[in-house]
């Protein structure tokens, strides 16, 4: 397997080409030298619903429940518990609304890959004071 990093615009892209024995050995059935993100090799095996409490605040996340959640159908509530505007953005998933102080949403999506995914606050400048993460999907 040869892995591929590259990063463009504060952009990490995964790249993994496989030979036919590792795809082999994977289950999955693509042709041999196909480019496949690393996820691409695995799939949710046991999804559960799942309920994420996310809340937003100067400047960070506190998401609970800590550590993986599981793959299957994801419920991520959102609270801002900050002063100034917020948001939970699941990097090329789902971005949630803008929430102003002490407001709430959420949003339900299906996490079938399991891997990291990196989420942030989309406000111009919070990213970069701390509001980003990853969050690990088993």
């Amino acid at each position: 397997m040869t892995f591929s990093r590259q990063r463009l615009a504060g952009l990490v892209v995964t790249l993994v080409v496989c030979t036919a024995v590792a795809i082999a050995a994977s289950g999955t059935a693509f042709a041999s030298g196909t480019a496949l993100t690393k996820t691409a090799l695995t799939k949710c095996l046991h999804p559960k619903v799942t309920t994420v409490s996310v809340k937003e605040y100067e400047y960070g996340f506190t998401i609970t429940p800590k550590g993986p959640i599981p793959c299957g159908k994801v419920t991520f509530k959102q609270t801002n518990t900050g002063t100034i505007q917020h948001n939970f953005d699941l990097q090329g998933v789902k971005s949630g609304p803008l929430l102003t102080a002490h407001k709430t949403a959420s949003f339900t999506i299906k996490l079938l890959r399991p891997g990291k995914y990196t989420y942030l606050c989309d406000v111009l400048g919070h990213a970069a004071l701390g509001m980003a993460g990853s969050l690990t999907v088993k």
